[in-house]
């Protein structure tokens, strides 16, 4: 295309590792530019390039805080749970031999405090460790949402799917970007207002 440019200044957007790209000035009329106008030139391209960086080191600290996030969630699904889950055994077992009421009773409130803390421990690794948005992620997703509406009287559902569903390929990147901020957010806000935790 012909914009009519006569002169022009062009400078390269440094980047970490590679060119971001260049950044230009045009004119419409023959012009010598100095060097004070390349320097200002260069100088936006640093301060674009610095922007860009920043972006990018955001990115990734947020990739490295969200797989953080799904390792703790799982090493909690895995171990503590599992775990609490065989302590909850054994007590059940210990119940059915103890021959004294008073004894039974105080162990059988043990193994509900223990079924109380799992389904605590268990929610917490589901919240740190959400289900994978992908066709997989979304058929057990909506298998666990089946599961807990059909124990539940008033709501009853059904679900028949037996194959994935087809998902059409939509960028989530940035929407996960933007949540993930927004949880940090969130817990920085709350760390604030409640330093004792």
């Amino acid at each position: 295309m012909d914009h009519g440019v006569v002169s022009a200044a062009m400078v390269i957007i440094h980047g970490r590792s590679k060119p971001y790209g260049v950044l230009g000035a045009n004119t419409l009329k023959r012009r010598r530019f100095t060097n004070d106008d390349i320097h200002f030139i260069q100088s936006v391209g640093n301060v674009l390039a610095a922007a860009i960086d920043r972006r990018q080191l955001e990115e990734e600290l947020l990739a490295i805080s969200g797989r953080e996030q799904q390792r703790i969630g799982q090493d909690l699904h895995d171990g503590l749970c599992q775990q609490l889950v065989g302590i909850e055994f054994r007590n059940s077992v210990l119940v059915q031999q103890l021959a004294n009421e008073e004894a039974k009773t105080e162990a059988t409130m043990i193994g509900e405090l223990i079924r109380d803390v799992t389904r605590q421990a268990r929610l917490l690794a589901k919240g740190l460790s959400p289900v994978q948005l992908d066709a997989a992620g979304l058929m057990s997703a909506l298998h666990e949402l089946a599961s807990k509406r059909r124990n539940c009287s008033m709501f009853p559902a059904a679900s028949n799917a037996r194959s994935p569903c087809l998902l059409q390929t939509i960028p989530l990147r940035p929407i996960s970007t933007a949540w993930r901020r927004k949880r940090l957010a969130m817990q920085s806000n709350t760390a604030r207002q409640n330093p004792s935790l």
